[in-house]
């Protein structure tokens, strides 16, 4: 697995994410497409795609979803605004979170493409990803061992 704490040259506008995992004040996302540019992942400025990552965020709150906000983030937190498809409301919802710390985890296999990865059924593009694949790195259970333990839970 490799980590990297820059997340703010990630695009998740197009991207496809399960219900946050939350525990212990810190909040998982799972994400398939994530568009990465201008990062060491992919220094250049065409992006390229995820199949699979996390973004992770340390004593983190969601604090608005689609410009609601249900709270403020008070100094010294930072804010991040994340997008895309959440795959259990099959809508694009944005959300708003509030942190002190964060970072993209991927996987050893993750795999990077030119082209958009589509875990869902959508009005334009067709699946090119295994469904039961999918499944599986939705579930909690999936978690790599350190974001297991960073939610304080038993994989």
């Amino acid at each position: 697995m490799l980590i990297y704490e820059n997340i703010q040259e990630l695009d998740t506008f197009e991207s496809f994410y399960s219900t946050p995992f939350m525990g212990n004040g810190n909040l998982i996302i799972p994400f398939i497409n994530i568009g990465v540019s201008l990062h060491p992942i992919n220094p250049n400025k065409s992006p390229l795609y995820l199949d699979k990552s996390y973004l992770v965020f340390f004593d983190a709150d969601i604090i608005a979803e689609n410009g609601r906000y249900t709270r403020y983030c008070d100094p010294p937190k930072q804010t991040v605004t994340i997008g895309g498809i959440s795959v259990s409301k099959l809508q694009h919802v944005e959300l708003k979170l509030c942190f002190s710390s964060a970072f993209l985890q991927i996987l050893p296999d993750t795999k990077k493409s030119e082209h958009f990865w589509i875990p869902i059924a959508t009005p334009n593009l067709p699946i090119n990803m295994r469904t039961i694949e999918v499944d599986e790195f939705f579930k909690p259970e999936a978690l790599p061992p350190n974001l297991a333990s960073v939610l304080n839970i038993a994989n």
